[in-house]
């Protein structure tokens, strides 16, 4: 007996999920799952092969995804287009994707644009876009300075500072740098790494990424040495992450609240140490209420960066609050000496 139509798209999908993921038992996680006999995946196999959803390949579960590839290229030199204007070329192949997909898509798209035509001082900008029935992935590539190349440069102009590539990538963790602040808020990275599925961004030969493990067949090494910035993203088609829910508990209160995952943040894995870095740390706090700082993975929290943090700056920006997870008993104790001082 054949079965309804809903528990079909249900079987379909769950094989296309399943090929995304290169399941090596892919007939048998299908027959499992569904109580279907093989001959019935087999069929169901074959009408994706038919509707060009699959095709055959040399993979461990023998096919992939279909996947449509569209591109565009934007020279920068004199007049050019705006990041929307460039985002409608892409439209109308991802009309048949769910809302939040697109409108997640979207807003990262127009993000990642919008930085590379503004900040990059690139002569030409690339485009690219994968569409399969599973997700939506993206690259802007530009041939511009470099992104810890600028944030080191603004540091060096504006604050006297010289920093590391590495202590520049560090920057993009915080989600609140700009090098103008005048016109930007320094929430795109930072948004868009939240709602998007996987998130990179690659320059020179350091790359700043959020679930990285996503990436793997994309090819983004941190190996290769380019000049200019990459942006890699992908969307899922049934994305639950939406833009208030990633960075904020009440949005019309606007980008209040940051979490920051301290070892992501600390160059030397698990320590926290200098004064100096807390100081390019709290740079990033500007116009923050709250910021929560997420010590899980850190082993040492040294007194100068802890001082500078917990008494000179809490002293300076009393309006700030400074939420602590994941601390030991001795940060604790440092941390609340500190804060009462």
């Amino acid at each position: 007996m054949s079965l309804p139509v809903a528990k079909r798209e249900q079987v379909a999908n769950y094989i296309t999920e399943l090929v995304a993921r290169n399941e090596p038992h892919l007939n048998r996680k299908v027959q499992e799952t569904f109580g279907l006999s093989r001959t019935s995946v087999s069929r169901y196999i074959n009408k994706l092969l038919e509707e060009k959803v699959l095709q055959k390949a040399d993979t461990q579960c023998h096919y992939q995804l279909v996947e449509q590839v569209h591109q565009l290229s934007q020279s920068l030199i004199g007049p050019h287009a705006n990041e929307d204007t460039l985002y409608q070329q892409f439209r109308p192949y991802i009309q048949d994707f769910p809302e939040q997909a697109k409108s997640n898509f979207g807003f990262i798209f127009l993000e990642m644009m919008n930085n590379a035509l503004e900040h990059s001082g690139a002569s030409r900008v690339k485009a690219t876009m994968w569409v399969n029935p599973i997700r939506l992935r993206g690259t802007i590539v530009d041939n511009g300075i470099g992104i810890f190349q600028r944030i080191r440069k603004f540091f060096r102009d504006e604050l006297n500072e010289e920093i590391s590539s590495e202590d520049a990538k560090l920057q993009l963790v915080s989600g609140g740098f700009t090098s103008d602040r005048g016109r930007h808020g320094g929430e795109g990275i930072y948004n868009s790494s939240l709602i998007a599925d996987s998130f990179a961004i690659r320059s020179e030969n350091l790359i700043f990424a959020r679930n990285y493990e996503l990436i793997d067949s994309f090819g983004i090494s941190l190996k290769t040495r380019q000049k200019g910035t990459c942006v890699y993203f992908s969307v899922h088609r049934d994305t639950q992450k939406t833009l208030a829910g990633a960075t904020h508990a009440n949005p019309d209160d606007g980008f209040f609240r940051v979490t920051l995952p301290l070892k992501q943040m600390t160059l030397t894995g698990t320590a926290l140490i200098a004064r100096s870095q807390a100081r390019r740390f709290t740079f990033n706090f500007i116009d923050k209420r709250e910021v929560v700082l997420d010590f899980e993975g850190i082993t040492e929290l040294c007194q100068p960066f802890a001082h500078e943090l917990f008494s000179v700056y809490h002293k300076a920006h009393p309006e700030v609050k400074l939420i602590t997870r994941n601390t030991t008993e001795a940060m604790d104790r440092l941390i609340q000496r500190l804060m009462a001082e």
